[in-house]
């Protein structure tokens, strides 16, 4: 599976949201999207799965990862 990946650790709200939502705007099927964030994104869960999205989210060295790929 490709992975694209974006960084939005440091941006203010709404910046990372908007960041992510316009990354999966291009991301094809089968791809996945690797965003190095600050913080869990609760309110992106509900827009995520209502898109088709599923999602993965953990800890690494270098903050929080959230792993994004079609569902479908």
């Amino acid at each position: 599976m490709n992975t694209h990946s974006i960084d939005v650790r440091g941006l203010e709200a709404p910046e990372p949201m908007l960041q992510v939502l316009g990354a999966l705007e291009q991301l094809p099927v089968g791809e996945c999207l690797q965003v190095r964030i600050d913080r869990e994104p609760f309110p992106l869960y509900r827009m995520l799965e209502r898109d088709g999205f599923a999602h993965r989210f953990s800890a690494s060295d270098s903050g929080f990862l959230l792993l994004i790929w079609h569902a479908r």
